[in-house]
């Protein structure tokens, strides 16, 4: 097995040039136990490459034992666990009360929201902690003269259901969702971006430790 992890960490490629004008990199992983696939994160290629990790299904508390080289971590206290690793100085960071798990924070003048809403949650639920977020976030955003907003996580919900609603609440605030590949092993667009910033490029891309891909999205100006 640790030579079948180890080949497959040689033929994981960057798919992205950076270039002169990049804002910022920023990934989202359901990590399904930060516990038990640290190493892995760590010794992932694109932990290195990116400015601020996203990560769900954390399912640890002592987010000191799980530190990034040179990136501080801001988390919420949740049933299933939501982090934020920045490599960037963060200007504030916040958490949301609901029936969904969140945590957010300003670098750079850009507000970045860590999602996770645990499965079976039903739609009114939902979009009442959605519509309270977005408010939240928007007042944030003008609190803190930030030019655009990155709402990232595992909505547990999947974009491939033609009945599925969630993107319209974010099209309402002028969010779009960046991410149209399959994110789950078995199928289906789990995990997702949100954003109001014009200029990006973005991915989606397997993982051998969990059953989520890496979402990641370049910024630029």
């Amino acid at each position: 097995m640790e030579r079948l992890n180890e080949s497959m960490l040689l033929n994981y490629k960057w798919p992205i040039e950076t270039i002169s004008t990049h804002l910022s990199a920023i990934g989202h992983l359901n990590i399904r136990s930060l516990k038990a696939h640290y190493k892995d994160l760590q010794a992932h290629p694109f932990t290195s490459q990116l400015d601020v990790i996203c990560l769900t299904e954390t399912k640890v508390t002592d987010y000191h034992n799980y530190k990034l080289p040179n990136m501080t971590t801001f988390s919420v206290t949740s049933e299933h666990g939501c982090a934020i690793y920045s490599a960037k100085p963060v200007l504030k960071h916040f958490t949301f009360c609901g029936h969904i798990e969140t945590v957010s924070i300003v670098i750079d003048k850009q507000l970045i929201v860590c999602v996770y809403i645990p499965p079976n949650r039903p739609w009114f639920v939902i979009k009442d902690n959605i519509t309270q977020l977005l408010n939240e976030c928007t007042t944030i955003c003008a609190q803190y003269h930030c030019h655009s907003m990155v709402i990232t996580g595992d909505f547990n919900v999947d974009l491939n259901d033609p009945h599925e609603k969630i993107t319209e609440l974010f099209l309402y605030n002028d969010l779009k969702q960046l991410i149209h590949q399959s994110t789950h092993n078995l199928g289906g667009a789990l995990d997702l971006i949100f954003t109001n910033h014009d200029n990006t490029t973005q991915f989606s891309y397997p993982v051998y430790f969990t059953d989520h891909h890496f979402i990641i999205a370049h910024f630029y100006q």
